[in-house]
C-alpha cells in the first residue's frame, strides 16, 4: 500500500508538506507506473492510497466545490489503474477530507453531503461507485476508517459498524481500521511502551459488523503480534507500517524462519516527522529513504575506520562500513551500546529501545567489528559520535546532587546516599524519564521543569509526551511546572530544600534527600528537534574526521543514521 497520494495539485494539497505524492494529472502516470512495476517485481501487489487534505471549516465549501474534489478521486482512481496498480484505498480518517465528511463532529453541513448518517456517507459512496464504474468491479476499492474519534460527538465504534455496513453495500473490497481524530493524536497508543496491536479491538468491532475483509493496524510490530490478531479473529489481514519501515525484509525474514533477526521498530515516532528535505526515515534503519541507492559493494582497498561513541549513527556507520569490508573499530566512550539512547533504555516504558541495540550488537559481532572502551589510534577515517558535555547548572555543585548521566543506566543498589525523595530538575522530557527511572527503583521523585504547566514536555512528540504524563501519574510522581531553580539547600538531616521562582515569587519545595539535574546534553527546543548533518563527500580522504553529536531525540538521530549510511557507502 503506497503512502497517500493527493488527487489534486492545489493550494490545500501543496500546503501540507513538501514532496508529497500527487496523482493529479496524466503527466504523473509514468512515474507511478515505474513505482507499481517495481512493487510487482518485488513480489507484491501494488495498491495506492488516495487522499485529500483536511479543509478546516467544511461549511465554507460549496456543494459544487466538494463534488469537484470527489470527481478528482475518481479520476485519480482511473490514473492509478492506468499506472498498473491493482487497486486503491481511500484515506478516510478524520484528519483528511473524506474522514471529515464521515464525522458527525466535523460535518455540520445541511445539504446532500451532511445532515445525517446517510448524507455524511454519500461522499465516500459516490467515490467508491465512481471508481468501480470507471475501472470495473475487479479493481478493488478499500477504505481506511477511524472507528473511534475519542469523542462522543464524533465517530464511535458503534457508528463505525453502521458505516462499515454501508461501505460494504457500496461495494468496498475491504476496510482498514484505525483510531483517533488525527493520524498522530496524543490519545492514541502508538509510542513505545504501550504494547502491540493497540487498535485490534477496534478492528474486531468493525469485523463483527462487516462481511468484507477487515485490516487491523496500529503497532503490529512482531510476527507473534500479527499472528495473534489473526488467530483471535480480530481481523482478516494485518497492516504493517512502521514495522516494515524499520525492516523492509520483515516478511522475508519471517518466511525464512529468522524472525529473530528482524530489526525491531522502537516506537520512537521519528518517522511521523519528515526530515528537512521531506524524506521519511528511521533511526534503526539507515536504508529507509535511500532505497533508490544500489546494493552495498565490497571495497577494493580496506581502510581502518574508527567510530568513537556507540550512538545509533555510530552503530549504523560501523555496520555498513564493516559489511563492505573495512576494518572497523568502535569505541563506546564510556556509554553503553546505543549511547544516550542506551541510557534511556533502562527507563520504564523505554525498554523497546534496547531491542534495537541488541540487534545492532549482534550484527556488529557477526561482522567482526572490534568493540572496546579503549581509544583507537591510527585510523584512516574517524567518526565522532559522542554527545556534547552534559550541561551542569550552577546549583548542581552542592552536596546531595548529581547529573542524569551519572544516574541513568546504573544499579541504584550500588549507589548510596540518593535517598528516597528526589527532586529531578530539567527543561523537558529528560526530567520525566529520569524520574521514571528513579520510580522504577522504588524512589519517590518529583519533577521540576521550567516549561509551562499545560505542556511540560514540549521537546518530544505529543504522543510520547502524553505517555510520559500517564506513566508519571501511574507512579504518583508530581510535576511542578513553570519553576526555575534559584538554589539547592542541602541539609545533613536529609531534609534538603529546593528554592524555585514561580510566577515572580520564590517558593520552597521540600523535603528532599537529593536532587538530580536533567539539564541534558543539549538545550531542548520545541518538537520536532532538528540537526544539521555534514555534506556527504563522493570521496573521503584519509585523515578525515566527521562529528555526529549524539542526542536523546529520535528525529536528529534518524537524520544522522541516514547520513552515516551514505558516508559508509562513500568510504
Amino acid at each position: 500500500m503506497v503512502e497517500e497520494s493527493f488527487v489534486r495539485d492545489d493550494a490545500a494539497c501543496r500546503a501540507v508538506r513538501p514532496r508529497h505524492l500527487m496523482l493529479a494529472s496524466d503527466a504523473a502516470v509514468p512515474s507511478f507506473r515505474r513505482l507499481a512495476t517495481g512493487i510487482r517485481y518485488g513480489g507484491a501487489q501494488p495498491l495506492l492510497q488516495l487522499s485529500y487534505p483536511h479543509v478546516g471549516d467544511l461549511s465554507k465549501l460549496t456543494l459544487e466545490e466538494l463534488r469537484g474534489v470527489l470527481r478528482s478521486f475518481v479520476t485519480a482512481g482511473v490514473r492509478a489503474k492506468a499506472a498498473g496498480f491493482a487497486g486503491v484505498q481511500l484515506q478516510a480518517i478524520p484528519s483528511r477530507l473524506l474522514g471529515q465528511l464521515l464525522s458527525p463532529l466535523q460535518n455540520q453541513r445541511r445539504d446532500a453531503l451532511g445532515r445525517d448518517t446517510v448524507g455524511r456517507l454519500r461522499a465516500v459512496r459516490e467515490v467508491v461507485g465512481g471508481i468501480r464504474e470507471a475501472c470495473g468491479a475487479d479493481f478493488p476499492v478499500l477504505v481506511k476508517l477511524s472507528a473511534d474519534e475519542r469523542n462522543a460527538q464524533g465517530m464511535t465504534p458503534e457508528l463505525a459498524q453502521d458505516v462499515a455496513r454501508a461501505l460494504e453495500d457500496a461495494g468496498v473490497a475491504g476496510i482498514e481500521v484505525v483510531g483517533g481524530a488525527t493520524s498522530v493524536s496524543p490519545t492514541e497508543l502508538l509510542s513505545c511502551g504501550v504494547g502491540e496491536a493497540t487498535r485490534a479491538e477496534l478492528a474486531a468491532a468493525v469485523k463483527a459488523a462487516a462481511r468484507v475483509p477487515v485490516l487491523a493496524s496500529g503497532r503490529i510490530l512482531s510476527p507473534d503480534a500479527a499472528e495473534g490478531v489473526l488467530q483471535r479473529g480480530q481481523a482478516d489481514l494485518v497492516a504493517l507500517a512502521r514495522a516494515a519501515l524499520a525492516d523492509a525484509a520483515w516478511h522475508a525474514k519471517q518466511r525464512a524462519g529468522i524472525g529473530t533477526e528482524i530489526v525491531p521498530c522502537i516506537g520512537c515516532m521519528a518517522c511521523f516527522t519528515p526530515s528537512s528535505d521531506g524524506v521519511i526515515g528511521c533511526p534503526v534503519n539507515g536504508d529507509a529513504g535511500l532505497e533508490h541507492l544500489p546494493p552495498l559493494e565490497a571495497v577494493r582497498v580496506a581502510r581502518r575506520v574508527a567510530v568513537v561513541g556507540a550512538s545509533l549513527a555510530g552503530l549504523e556507520l560501523a555496520r555498513v562500513a564493516a559489511a563492505r569490508g573495512h576494518d572497523v573499530r568502535l569505541t563506546t566512550a564510556g556509554l553503553p551500546i546505543g549511547g544516550l539512547l542506551g541510557l534511556r533504555a533502562g527507563v520504564p516504558g523505554d525498554a523497546e529501545f534496547g531491542r534495537a541495540l541488541l540487534y545492532f550488537g549482534d550484527r556488529l559481532r557477526e561482522l567482526g567489528v572490534a568493540i572496546s572502551d579503549d581509544a583507537e589510534h591510527g585510523a584512516a577515517v574517524t567518526v565522532d559520535c559522542r554527545p556534547a558535555a552534559e550541561r551542569r547548572p550552577r546549583w548542581l555543585n552542592g552536596k546531595g546532587t548529581l547529573a542524569a548521566g551519572e544516574l541513568l543506566g546504573r544499579d541504584l543498589h550500588e549507589m548510596y546516599g540518593i535517598g528516597r525523595r528526589v527532586a529531578v530538575i530539567g527543561e523537558g522530557a529528560l526530567a520525566a524519564e529520569v524520574a521514571l527511572f528513579l520510580a522504577g527503583w522504588g524512589r519517590r521523585p518529583m519533577v521540576v521543569v521550567s516549561t509551562a504547566s499545560a505542556d511540560p514536555f514540549p521537546d518530544v512528540h505529543p504522543v510520547h509526551a502524553a505517555r510520559l504524563r500517564e506513566r508519571l501519574e501511574g507512579y504518583k510522581v508530581g510535576v511542578v511546572a513553570d519553576a526555575r531553580v534559584v538554589q539547592w539547600e542541602y541539609d545533613e538531616d536529609r531534609r534538603s530544600r529546593l528554592i524555585v521562582r514561580r510566577g515572580g515569587r520564590r517558593e520552597t519545595l521540600e523535603p528532599f534527600h537529593s536532587a538530580v539535574s536533567a539539564a541534558g546534553w543539549e538545550r531542548p527546543g520545541s518538537w520536532p528537534q532538528r540537526v544539521a548533518t555534514p555534506r556527504v563527500l563522493r570521496e573521503v580522504p584519509d585523515g578525515t574526521t566527521f562529528r555526529l553529536t549524539d542526542t536523546i531525540y529520535p528525529e536528529p538521530l534518524r537524520d544522522q543514521v541516514r547520513f552515516a549510511n551514505r558516508l559508509a557507502r562513500a568510504l
